[in-house]
Parts: structure tokens; C-alpha cells; sequence
């Protein structure tokens, strides 16, 4: 009788081991190897655990990666804003970069409302927190509990999180890594530490971005200083627990880096003077250029609307390395050619396309001096300026100042032949000038006075595509 006057509850507890289940799959901190031939579990949750799948988004893109250090604000950040460039950033970093993507971990509260608020950015966090309120500032300019969730916010996602790293399944797993749960100790001695830091690498690798650049990421504290690009203050036992997780990260990174290399998912550091030392520098300019190697520095929509315009079946960027022409094609230079000193005239555009092998470079800065010492017009060509010399060296700072504007692109791999320009170098020219012709010049290059009445030797030219002559 007593059992059948018992209220019933409200929310049963299998209900909530379903709940569970169903949310986590296996134990909370503990991800599971997914496999290669298998269909890869959901990911990516909306507010009421709906599936979204986002995976390869931007495949084979570059993406900035925007943390909070100080150095943050030393880079012209304006040159983000431009197009065809892909950033995310984690916790406030993003109230001084505004990103495409952001992430966080920690409670919702730590972190601007103008973010939350912000429906150009996309925000990865853990779906634990869609019900909780985020911070707002009173009339007082004091914080308190916003009226709304973080799931009413638009274009947010969530994530499940795992507290158990392991490298060798650190890129494949069902849920996201984020370190160590604090009762944890890795195989190096190192108890807990847990970072966005790692969410935010697993998420652009997910989303299909294979090379990333870091910004902002110092990796150290110190008492006194401005540790953040923002202004926020530290106690010194928040310094040691940053400190301590920076050399933590460090030391795992290190282990993850193999397994990065193995998946073509390349890191550059752009921070000057980074605590982080695993991945190899670069400067924040030279990334800014290579990340904008597939975009038009020229748009030019005349005739697109045109369905009546002839046809016209653009010639293909040369796939191979370019070689001298064959004797099949004509070789005299054509009319449109008839002097060095129109080839910079509006009626005769021209373009300087230069190859820089790391193995012929410095033959290349020599024959670099004789051009620009001989003939005043070199230095006022436009140039796209190829290299493949590395992060190591500066090539702006090595070679002379040029008037005229210069685009530096960098061709990894391990070089070629000094009498060959890579066809990456003509698929950016392609893309990047406007101009009917191309000036080659590598450093096997004979370059002869005008004195002795040669002048440049015309079989350096090659077609661009749309071009009225080509030998």
C-alpha cells in the first residue's frame, strides 16, 4: 500500500545513466581510438544534441591560431582582416583579433559578452556549458549572470572533452583532449594540466586546416608584467600554474609533433621570443603571405554576367617545371617586344617572376646586384619573388630594397634544378598579376650588359595564360 502512495520521480535515474551514455559513449575522460574504416563518430553537438558534422570545413586551408600573450599586440593585426585569411581565436584574445572560429573550455563567465553575442563567430565550447549564463557588465560596470544561456547565443557549438593524453590517438579520437585530469600522471612524471590550447590544434585539424600559425603564444608569465594582450591581472600562484602548464604543453607537444609531421598537419610559430620552442619560427609577415597564396590580389567581375560572351578555353597552368623552348616553337622575339625600356609601359605590362633555390642562393644575390646595378627599369618592375629558403632566412633582409611592389611567396620542398621554376611559382603568378608577360629570372641566369648590345636573352619569356604571344 505505501508503494503505491510513493510520488513518483520526477526524473528517474535511468534516465539520466541514459543521458549519460548516450552524451559520453565510454567514461568521461577517456577517448577512444576511432579507426580508419570506420564511420567516425558525431563530433560536433547543436544546443540539443543534435549532430553536426563540419569535418574537413576548410580542407587543406591555413588558419591563424590567436592566443592571449602579450606579443599579440606588437603585430599589425589589421593585415587578419583581409580576405582569403582564416582565424580562430581561444578565450579573450578574440576581444582583440575578431576571428571566424573561437573556442574555450573554461566556465563561460571568464569571457567577453561580445563574444557570446557575435553572430560572425563561430563558437566551439564543451556542450556541458551550453545551459550555463555567461558575464555581463551592470550599470554599476560591475559582473554579473547574464539573463541568458550560452546556448541562446548564436552560431555556438559544443564538443565532448576526454582528460587522458595519449599521442598516439590524440588525432583521431571520439571526443576532444584537453590534457590531464588532475589525478593523472603521464608517462614523463607530469600530474594533470589541462589547456584550450589543445582543443583549439584538435579542432582546425577536424575542420580540414593542415597549417597553422601561431600568434600570441609567449608561454610565460611573469610577476609584474602585462602577461595578456588584454587587460587582465594575475596573482603569482595563477603565474606558477601558467608556467607549469607551458612546460607541460612543451613537453607534449613534443610527442604529438611526429604524429603531425606523419599527417602533413604543419605549425609555424609566429611569436617573437615564444617559450614554446617545438615547432619551427616564422615571421608573422611571411605567414600573412603565404596564407594568401590562392587568393586574387586583383577582382575583375566585367563579362560575368555575360551569358552571350564568346567562350574562351584558358590555357592551363603549366604543371611541370619549365624547361627552354623546344624547336618547334618560335623563338624571335615578336613585336610587342621591341625594347627594354617599353617593357614597363602600361601598353606592355611586365612582370618580374624570380626563383630563389636555397641551394643556388647565394649565386642567386649576386646576379640579384648585377641586375638591379645595370638596369634601372628591374628595380621598377612588379616582382613575385618565389623561395624555398625557409623559415631560417629573411629574404627581405637580404636582398636590396626594390620601388617597385614585390610579393614573397614561399615553395616549400627541397628545390630543383637552378634552370627551373617550380610550376607552384607560375600557379601564383597566374593568380596574383594581371600582366600578358613574365620576366624568369633564377640563378642560372647569363645576364650580359646592354653595352655589348644583347641586353636580356628574349627566351627567358613564357605565356601567361590570355597572352597574344608565346615563345
Amino acid at each position: 500500500m505505501a508503494d503505491t502512495q510513493r510520488s513518483p520521480s520526477p526524473l528517474p535515474d535511468q534516465d539520466l545513466h541514459d543521458q549519460r551514455r548516450w552524451r559520453h559513449g565510454r567514461e568521461r575522460d577517456v577517448g577512444f581510438a576511432i579507426g580508419r574504416y570506420l564511420q567516425p563518430p558525431p563530433l560536433f553537438f547543436t544546443r540539443d544534441g543534435h549532430n553536426l558534422f563540419l569535418g574537413d570545413l576548410y580542407r587543406g586551408q591555413a588558419a591563424f591560431l590567436v592566443c592571449g600573450g602579450p606579443s599579440l599586440a606588437t603585430h599589425d593585426l589589421s593585415l587578419l582582416q583581409q580576405r582569403g585569411l582564416l582565424t580562430l581565436a581561444v578565450n579573450n584574445a578574440a576581444t582583440i583579433v575578431r576571428p571566424q572560429l573561437w573556442t574555450s573550455v573554461d566556465n563561460p563567465g571568464h569571457f567577453a559578452d561580445v563574444i557570446w553575442r557575435d553572430p560572425g563567430i563561430w563558437k566551439f565550447i564543451p556542450l556541458d556549458h551550453m545551459e550555463k549564463p555567461f558575464r555581463v557588465r551592470d550599470t554599476h560596470d560591475q559582473l554579473v549572470p547574464s539573463a541568458e544561456k550560452v546556448g541562446d547565443m548564436p552560431a555556438v557549438v559544443g564538443f565532448r572533452r576526454n582528460e587522458y593524453f595519449r599521442a598516439e590517438q590524440w588525432l583521431h579520437e571520439s571526443t576532444f583532449n584537453w590534457g590531464n585530469h588532475s589525478h593523472r600522471i603521464d608517462a614523463d612524471g607530469n600530474k594533470g594540466s589541462r589547456s584550450v590550447f589543445y582543443i583549439a590544434l584538435r579542432l582546425l585539424y577536424v575542420l580540414g586546416v593542415r597549417t597553422v600559425y601561431l600568434l600570441g603564444c609567449d608561454f610565460r608569465m611573469e610577476p609584474g608584467q602585462q602577461n595578456y594582450a588584454f587587460e587582465q591581472d594575475r596573482s603569482l600562484a595563477s603565474i606558477r600554474s601558467n608556467n607549469s602548464s607551458y612546460r607541460i604543453l612543451n613537453t607534449r607537444l613534443g610527442h604529438l609533433k611526429p604524429y603531425f609531421d606523419a599527417e602533413g598537419f604543419q605549425i609555424f610559430n609566429c611569436t617573437p621570443q615564444s617559450g614554446l620552442t617545438v615547432f619551427p619560427t616564422l615571421k608573422y609577415e611571411e605567414a600573412i603571405h603565404q596564407a594568401q597564396v590562392t587568393i586574387p590580389q586583383r577582382i575583375n567581375t566585367r563579362g560575368m554576367y555575360d551569358s552571350q560572351a564568346t567562350p574562351t578555353t584558358p590555357q592551363a597552368v603549366p604543371t611541370s617545371r619549365c624547361s627552354p623552348p623546344t624547336s618547334a616553337e618560335p623563338r624571335s622575339a615578336p613585336p610587342i617586344l621591341p625594347n627594354a625600356q617599353s617593357w614597363t609601359s602600361s601598353e606592355t605590362p611586365l612582370t618580374l617572376l624570380v626563383y630563389a633555390e636555397a641551394k643556388q642562393w647565394n649565386r642567386f644575390q649576386k646576379l640579384w646586384q648585377t641586375c638591379t646595378q645595370r638596369w634601372k627599369w628591374f628595380s621598377q618592375l612588379p616582382a613575385i619573388i618565389c623561395h624555398n629558403l625557409g623559415p631560417a632566412v629573411s629574404p627581405q633582409e637580404r636582398l636590396c630594397e626594390r620601388p617597385g611592389e614585390t610579393r614573397w611567396i614561399n615553395v616549400p620542398g627541397e628545390g630543383t634544378e637552378s634552370h627551373h621554376i617550380p610550376s607552384e611559382a607560375f600557379s601564383y603568378a597566374v593568380q596574383h598579376t594581371a600582366s600578358p608577360w613574365l620576366l624568369c629570372l633564377t640563378a642560372a641566369a647569363e645576364v650580359r650588359s646592354e653595352e655589348q648590345g644583347a641586353g636580356l636573352d628574349f627566351s627567358w619569356f613564357h605565356r601567361r595564360p590570355g597572352s597574344r604571344y608565346a615563345y
